[in-house]
């Protein structure tokens, strides 16, 4: 709907930038309860933002009006990246455990990747049904086909 996400980290805000109105920017969520906010992927089915947090490792879910509510799933170490597979998984990146994970259901948990240098904000080939992997302290990006 023109608009882009944007996370501040240790600020705990998610920033809205309405591209339709000539950029300005709002708040869509702020405070502790975001558990320092990292990646972000936008959930085009439920209307909401997806989003991983560094300090916590949580999977939280924001609606448009900023209202939270958090994924049940055991928590991570300090998660980077996040897109979605063809099939509406979630996919994730573990910094500093150094793996990748599927999340099937919004509840089913599957280890994809592991022994990686620092996964960092990974994204979804949908052309190649790969993933994108960047390593923050490799200085390198490779791919993982997904099955």
């Amino acid at each position: 709907n023109g608009n882009i996400f944007v996370s501040d980290t240790f600020g705990n805000f998610i920033f809205r930038i309405d591209t339709k109105r000539n950029y300005q920017v709002s708040i869509l969520s702020k405070g502790p309860l975001l558990e320092n906010p990292n990646g972000l992927a936008y959930d085009p089915v439920f209307k909401r933002l997806v989003v991983v947090t560094w300090g916590t490792g949580r999977i939280l879910l924001v609606d448009m009006n900023g209202k939270l509510s958090m994924l049940g799933i055991k928590p991570f170490k300090n998660l980077d990246g996040i897109d979605f597979d063809r099939k509406g998984n979630i996919i994730v990146s573990d910094f500093t455990d150094g793996k990748i994970y599927r999340i099937k259901n919004l509840s089913t948990v599957e280890l994809i990747k592991e022994n990686l240098l620092t996964p960092a904000d990974i994204s979804f080939d949908y052309k190649n049904n790969q993933i994108l992997i960047p390593s923050f302290d490799g200085n390198l990006v490779f791919t993982h086909p997904l099955d």
